[in-house]
């Protein structure tokens, strides 16, 4: 059972173009994906041990395919986080996306960037040089997401489409200059080491008062009818992979056609200088008016 299972994630992986020496960026449904089918009783301690080895087995399988050289990439997002009243200790805060990315965290000689709603955990040969000294905005050219093409990453989604599991498209929004979507400042307290790190922390989010939320699959349309994502099925369900450079390129020519391209609908959000407020509390923050 466990061969067959692994045997058949490997294979998928290999479909996928993953090799040796790769940079994976990894997005994942674990329910989706070959695995062994391990019994366990019905309480909590069982079914989190089979947990365990479930990660266990689709870490192994990843690393095979990528091997010494290869670097693993996932997404670490807590976002708790969002709220000042939760602080973020980078060695401790758990993982809300997924099991296996709190796993990967938890586990040892793994490294994790400092945001504290977008970070980025890894293991590898170019991890250091992906999620070390990353700034305080969660995209842009400082950010891991902003680090990945030099490395010649790939985004591999599986048991998920890319447009669910790859945020990456808002890092090419910000860098483009998309107004749809502003740099929040959070006041979230930061920790690493034992020690608080310098903020405000910046992610590029939503306006909350406006109707637009993210729409990634005109993206990755484009993406798959120019021939550069491979997708491969396994019982049903879709597994994608694709090279960060070749999102660069089509996501920036679709931004050029429309700023608005990986959002649902069309948005400009003008913003009246004239309505600049003094905050009251006498802190250094203008208050802008939507218009």
């Amino acid at each position: 059972m466990t061969e067959a299972a692994a045997a058949a994630l490997s294979g998928l992986l290999a479909g996928l173009g993953v090799r040796r020496g790769d940079t994976v960026f990894l997005g994942v449904d674990m329910a989706r994906v070959p695995m062994p089918r391990w019994p366990a009783a019905l309480d909590r301690a069982a079914v989190r041990a089979r947990e365990e080895r479930l990660c266990a087995f689709l870490f192994d399988r990843l690393m095979d395919a990528i091997g010494p050289d290869g670097t693993l990439l996932v997404p670490t997002y807590s976002y708790r986080c969002a709220n000042p009243d939760n602080a973020f200790v980078v060695e401790e805060t758990e993982s809300e996306v997924g099991p296996f990315t709190e796993w990967l965290r938890r586990r040892p000689g793994t490294l994790r960037s400092v945001h504290p709603v977008f970070s980025v955990a890894g293991v590898g040969r170019h991890a250091a040089d992906i999620l070390a000294n990353t700034g305080r905005a969660a995209f842009g050219p400082g950010s891991p997401f902003g680090r990945l093409a030099r490395f010649g990453a790939r985004f591999v989604s599986l048991g998920v489409p890319f447009h669910l599991s790859v945020t990456y498209l808002h890092h090419l929004e910000q860098c483009y200059g998309c107004n749809h979507r502003y740099n929040k400042a959070f006041a979230t307290p930061v920790f690493k080491g034992g020690h608080r790190l310098p903020g405000p922390f910046l992610g590029y989010m939503r306006w909350l008062g406006v109707d637009a939320g993210p729409d990634f699959r005109a993206c990755e349309r484009r993406l798959l009818a120019e021939g550069l994502m491979i997708e491969r099925r396994w019982n049903g369900r879709v597994n994608q992979a694709v090279r960060v450079e070749d999102v660069d390129r089509i996501g920036n020519a679709m931004l050029d056609e429309d700023p608005c391209a990986f959002a649902s609908r069309t948005v400009r959000v003008d913003l009246d200088e004239r309505a600049v407020a003094a905050n009251p509390s006498g802190d250094e923050v203008a208050v802008f008016r939507l218009t």
